[in-house]
């Protein structure tokens, strides 16, 4: 999807012989703070007054009057309110006319709190994120603890279901002592039956 957008370019440097008589203007310090596009600039290329562009900040007063500060340019981001200013320059072209060409000269940063706003909200939610997927869920306790005291498992009384150990179908509690009768007559029955199979 295409959509039609104004540009407002602007060169960094002109070719001198464009400009012969113009003396080249040094950067400002909010601009090259550390002398880094000073020291590139070769002799062939200057700063003329069309390559230079103001970049400021506004603010208000204690009297609330708004006022313009200058600022780095790196103070820009995406998603920022901002106000620009620029020139119309006529270029001639073929069949005696001109083409009309904007170039930049200023721009101010009139709000970034939307942009704030917006990069905190980012990050909440990436935050949020992060704390579901660090969620560990505990499973339940399927069988019973032996270490706790009060599941000692000599003293969990059963119910028989099929016949007790005096051939009596019943449902009364069983002893330790019956219990390990039975556990032994079980143990006796399945040593003779290992018997007779290795006979």
């Amino acid at each position: 999807m295409t959509r039609r957008a104004l540009e407002w370019p602007c060169k960094v440097l002109t070719d001198r012989n464009l400009i012969p008589y113009e003396k080249s203007v040094p950067f400002p310090t909010n601009v090259d703070p550390n002398h880094i596009l000073s020291n590139l600039r070769p002799d062939l290329f200057v700063r003329g007054p069309d390559n230079c562009v103001e970049y400021c900040k506004e603010v208000k007063d204690v009297k609330g009057q708004i006022k313009y500060v200058p600022v780095n340019p790196a103070v820009f981001s995406p998603g920022d309110v901002i106000e620009i200013a620029f020139s119309c320059v006529g270029v001639p072209v073929k069949g005696g006319q001109y083409r009309l060409l904007l170039n930049l000269r200023a721009v101010t940063l009139v709000s970034d709190e939307c942009r704030k706003k917006s990069e905190q909200a980012s990050v909440s939610k990436q935050r949020s994120h992060h704390v579901e997927a660090g969620l560990v869920l505990k499973r339940k306790r399927l069988y019973v603890d032996v270490e706790d005291p009060s599941n000692d498992v000599r003293e969990v009384k059963r119910e028989w279901k099929t016949e007790g150990p005096d051939g009596l179908a019943s449902n009364g509690k069983i002893t330790e002592e019956e219990e390990g009768e039975c556990g032994s007559e079980k143990k006796g029955r399945a040593m003779e039956d290992m018997e007779m199979d290795y006979e």
